[in-house]
């Protein structure tokens, strides 16, 4: 298996999970004619997606997995042992949808989501080996129509072992 055996795998799983997650879904404010098993590829997506002009307002979670360098723990290496995957969620939300109109949440849609993101990944052992490791937060705008927030968690892997 390659160095990056794992980038289809932990996206389908990723994918996976969070369309199946009821807080994830009531906090992705779906429309009415909106399906909840049918976000994959509507709301959820495995690789960046920037959405065109629209009729409707929305939020959207895009997952993204990256392998920026090969290194040891302790610094570069041409070490053909390990990989540090980066898992790149961004939660991405239209300007007039980030109030968020639920019982007993305040706050903006796009940090809601990116905190239950948060909550769902933050440790986890079951993406390589050890736990993934939030590295980043941040937030930014696409345009001046879409606000995003970035969370970066970091796995490591052995070399074409996919945990």
């Amino acid at each position: 298996m390659g160095k990056s055996s794992c980038i289809r795998s932990w996206k389908n799983k990723i994918v996976s999970e969070l369309s199946q997650d009821d807080e994830i879904i009531n906090a992705l404010g779906l429309n009415l004619d909106e399906d909840p098993d049918d976000l994959v590829w509507k709301r959820i997506f495995c690789h960046y997606f920037i959405p065109q002009t629209e009729e409707q307002v929305r939020s959207y979670i895009l997952v993204e997995i990256d392998i920026p360098e090969r290194r040891t723990r302790y610094g570069s290496s041409d070490s053909n042992i390990w990989v540090h995957p980066t898992i790149v969620f961004y939660v991405l939300t239209h300007q007039e949808d980030m109030h968020m109109n639920m019982a007993g949440e305040s706050g903006t849609r796009m940090d809601y989501l990116a905190e239950l993101i948060e909550e769902k990944y933050e440790g986890r052992q079951d993406f390589g080996v050890g736990t993934l490791q939030l590295k980043s937060d941040t937030a930014g705008s696409v345009n001046t129509t879409y606000r995003f927030r970035q969370l970066v968690f970091e796995a490591v892997d052995v070399v074409g072992v996919c945990g």
